[in-house]
């Protein structure tokens, strides 16, 4: 919000990533044993410290970490003075200038999350898919759900908000059956919707969910069946317009790309299969969700992360019924919890759910060939193949054969670009070096070998 430099005084808004050193103290909530003097959510710190830009390292084909979190407003990582110097006039380290964070986001997801007691990945998983709180995830538990394709189900989207609104749709509908009206039904939804997004801080993911399920849930007040591709791109027209920079945003870019792709790649899918038994055709039709999904944001997950899962579908239909389950009970036992009663009762079964989440996701990410990695996508190959799936995503949906004749025109300008790629590869000569940390870094002495640090061209 504020920062002082020597005689100046700046205000801002922004964001930073945090770097404390913090020194032990006497823990307020245990008389005998000391803790970290640490900010709580919600809470407003004047801290001492240095900033330093954030940079890439430079090494070929990274992500470009500097512009992501550029997108998302954090420019400094700010690295934080334990004590200060003495007769410096500064005030110490652990000054609280507010306390009130039950009133703000943060701070109802940190009362939220008191309830629940276990071990702390199964209590971080809890915040993430029910708060939309990450910040707890430990690396290891990150990486098990990256390897296995589950990383989507992590951050609060619109299969959570969707599910949310089952689940809503289905404990409210005594509202119709008293009143004859859909209205009063529609509206509480709408309003506890917008509620948990705003206890979620208002993320991008969260925000375009809820947007999409008023549109949605209006259009049915009005008994009016909303075309999908008009809802989609009413959402994301608003929230560009409340928030241009955020069309930038990979989530953002992520999030609309899969809607686009399920919503013209799976009925076009899914007709050139008949299954009579019900259980293979839900087994089917989920897999066939998570295929449109993958196929369409492919370009965009190889061009930033420069990698692809390899078991994303069997994650998806082992993972997301256990997340179907969760959700439900995190949703009833929210008045319970909110009354005192049950807490116990209901702590038990989403540790149980969250445990068998983790297992099963770590069990995925452990079979060999989970991941595809170091792929490479250029910027101009990356506009060739997002031409080529929005192609085809029209010649799906109509029966005009210009679409045909604009992928073979796609095709042939890929094909030639590509070419032209290898061309210069072959008869341009190059050389990379990339960066190192202190510890890895070697002394090369004239004549030996490099090759496992630089290539050549």
């Amino acid at each position: 919000r504020m920062v002082s430099c020597r005689d100046s005084v700046f205000e801002v808004r922004t964001h930073l990533k945090i770097y404390l050193s913090v020194p032990q103290v006497a823990d307020e909530d245990a008389d005998s044993e000391p803790g970290l003097l640490m900010p709580r959510a919600g809470e407003s710190w004047q801290l001492y410290g240095h900033l330093l830009a954030i940079r890439n390292s430079g090494n070929p084909g990274e992500p470009d970490y500097r512009a992501i979190l550029g997108r998302k407003n954090c420019w400094y990582r700010f690295f934080s003075d334990a004590y200060t110097e003495p007769g410096s006039g500064k005030v110490p380290y652990g000054t609280k200038i507010s306390g009130d964070r039950h009133l703000s986001p943060a701070g109802i997801r940190s009362v939220v999350s008191a309830y629940w007691e276990g071990d702390d990945a199964e209590i971080s998983l809890l915040k993430a898919l029910c708060l939309g709180d990450r910040s707890d995830l430990s690396k290891n538990l990150k990486q098990a759900y990256s390897h296995a394709g589950a990383m989507h189900l992590l951050a609060v989207s619109g299969l959570h908000m969707g599910l949310i609104w089952w689940v809503l749709f289905q404990i409210f509908s005594w509202m119709t059956r008293i009143t004859g009206k859909e209205i009063f039904r529609s509206a509480t939804i709408i309003l506890l919707l917008w509620v948990f997004a705003f206890v979620s801080g208002f993320s991008s993911s969260v925000s375009r969910s809820a947007t999409m399920f008023t549109l949605f849930t209006t259009g049915r007040l009005m008994d009016q069946r909303m075309f999908a591709l008009n809802g989609i791109f009413v959402s994301a027209f608003l929230l560009i317009l409340i928030r241009p920079p955020g069309v930038l945003e990979v989530g953002f870019q992520l999030s609309y790309t899969a809607i686009l792709g399920i919503v013209c790649f799976y009925p076009a899918l899914r007709s050139r299969l008949k299954i009579q038994n019900r259980i293979l055709r839900r087994v089917y039709e989920a897999s066939l969700v998570s295929i449109s999904a993958q196929l369409a944001t492919a370009p965009l997950v190889i061009y930033y992360f420069h990698q692809i899962p390899v078991y994303s579908i069997l994650s998806s239909l082992l993972a997301i019924p256990l997340l179907s389950v969760l959700i439900s009970i995190f949703v009833i036992s929210v008045p319970f919890t909110i009354a005192g009663i049950l807490c116990a009762f209901f702590n038990t079964l989403l540790n149980k759910l969250a445990y068998l989440m983790n297992h099963l996701v770590d069990a995925i990410a452990s079979i060999p060939g989970a991941v595809i990695g170091e792929l490479s996508l250029s910027a101009i190959s990356l506009s060739f193949w997002m031409a080529l799936l929005f192609a085809a995503m029209i010649m799906l949906n109509q029966r005009s054969a210009l679409p045909r004749y604009l992928i073979l025109l796609l095709a042939l300008a890929s094909l030639c670009q590509a070419t032209v790629t290898r061309y210069h590869r072959l008869h341009f000569s190059g050389m990379q070096i990339s960066h190192f940390n202190k510890a890895s870094m070697l002394t090369f002495r004239e004549g030996a070998r490099v090759d496992h640090y630089c290539w050549y061209r």
